[in-house]
């Protein structure tokens, strides 16, 4: 199947961060501090949730009126329920991990000579956001496997915030890592690792992970439409901490679940084909059936908070010192960062410093002009290129360095010191413009 069009096509390694806007750091710090300041936080969230409130009002107030739960599930219908169990995305399996019951869906066969390819999806979505990638990569040579991350989907969710700290988070990672059998060997062996790929919070987590772990568990980061975390706070100008402003609302008892829910949980179908911030590509994968299945996945009990609970745990927190310390070096995998550039979350400008925390030559940087923050879904034919091709050379790289890659051990990231502005870097003239007859 032919690609979107040439002129969609990610960029090769040559893109450039020059045009680019950088302001004075000065200026970000001030205002990263002043608007993250813990007096500051209550106020501007209290600000934001003003306006909902006379909607919330209403919306209990016609719920109690029709006899119905504001949070109720959406049953599925005959057309969501194949969905969900098309068997072309894979086979769905639980795992035992950190202390819960995690749902996944797998494709592929494992190699004992290929990592694991892993999955990790963001807000408000579920495995199913992967289920193109799951199905290529499956059946191009890769063991596969979408999680539903704790809180999400059909993977238990625990009430507590401090159940979602990152920390917790990366250990989730670790441990599905081992679950499945990628992990060290029982004789001190390193094991066979994976490529982690994330997007949005599973973007965040996946940042911190490689930092964490090291490559002795994660041999090649993809990261999709999110940040690195020191990045954000560095870069973000007042105009990001506006779009951001659900930061600030999701620390909101209560209202941010209510307001979710509201309409049969339209904000969740606002989010990826809303005119403003869905998807932009007449090709994406993103069908009635698909959102349908979105929402029936989000509305399940327990989903909407869990879901809020990221914000809650982690925004406005500060981290553990392990955590902290690792984050700021530099990771020592490869790392393929993708970047729907219509992403009005997110602004690009937070693709600049990034290689600052990349090891010299293992940065590259692949954009896609006409695809919005789900670039997974808008261009996910670019995007199961993109992440094959990446995957074979994290494949090829084991295969040839036998392994040494990864013998720094747990905190591989750490900091080593050097480096400059690269663009997109990557070496061997690797090229990442998508172009597969297999899609």
């Amino acid at each position: 199947m032919p690609l979107h069009s040439s002129s969609s096509a990610p960029s090769d390694p040559s893109f450039s961060f020059s045009f680019l806007p950088n302001p004075s750091s000065a200026v970000h710090r001030f205002t990263a501090s002043l608007l993250t300041h813990p007096l500051i936080v209550p106020l501007i969230s209290y600000v934001y949730a003003c306006p909902f409130l006379l909607l919330w009002a209403k919306v209990r107030l016609v719920c109690f009126i029709k006899g119905r739960k504001s949070q109720a599930p959406i049953a599925p219908s005959d057309a969501v329920a194949a969905a969900l169990l098309n068997k072309r995305y894979g086979e769905h399996k639980y795992l035992h991990a950190n202390g819960l019951r995690f749902h996944y869906v797998e494709k592929g066969t494992p190699s004992a000579h290929a990592p694991l390819v892993l999955f990790l999806h963001g807000f408000p979505e579920f495995w199913y956001s992967w289920r193109n990638q799951l199905h290529f990569l499956g059946t191009h040579g890769f063991h596969t496997v979408a999680l539903d991350m704790r809180g999400y989907g059909w993977t238990e969710k625990p009430k507590e915030i401090a159940e979602y700290n990152l920390e917790v988070l990366v250990c989730d990672v670790r441990e599905v890592i081992d679950a499945l059998g990628y992990g060290p060997q029982e004789d001190g062996q390193e094991g066979r690792g994976c490529v982690l790929v994330g997007h949005d919070w599973g973007g965040t987590v996946a940042w911190t992970a490689a930092h964490v772990l090291g490559p002795s568990r994660i041999k090649g980061l993809c990261v999709m439409n999110c940040p690195h975390p020191k990045v954000y706070m560095e870069q973000a100008t007042m105009a990001q901490f506006f779009k951001s402003w659900y930061f600030y609302f999701f620390q909101v008892p209560t209202l941010p679940e209510t307001m979710l829910s509201a309409g049969q949980w339209q904000a969740v179908g606002a989010c990826f084909r809303g005119k403003r911030s869905g998807v932009k590509r007449y090709d994406a994968a993103m069908s009635e059936t698909d959102l349908a299945v979105m929402k029936h996945a989000f509305s399940q009990r327990g989903v909407v908070s869990g879901a809020v609970n990221y914000y809650r745990a982690n925004i406005f927190r500060s981290k553990e010192e392990g955590v902290e310390r690792a984050t700021e070096g530099r990771l020592a995998m490869p790392v393929l960062l993708v970047w729907g550039l219509k992403d009005t979350a997110l602004g690009e400008e937070l693709l600049v410093g990034v290689d600052k925390y990349v090891e010299e030559g293992e940065l590259r940087v692949a954009t896609v002009e006409d695809a919005s923050h789900w670039v997974q879904v808008d261009a996910w034919k670019e995007t199961c290129d993109l992440v094959w091709r990446f995957a074979v050379q994290v494949r090829t790289r084991g295969a040839g360095k036998g392994g040494e890659a990864g013998k720094n051990g747990e905190g591989g990231g750490g900091n080593r010191g050097g480096g400059g502005s690269r663009g997109g870097g990557g070496g061997g003239g690797d090229n990442y413009k998508a172009a597969s007859s297999n899609l």
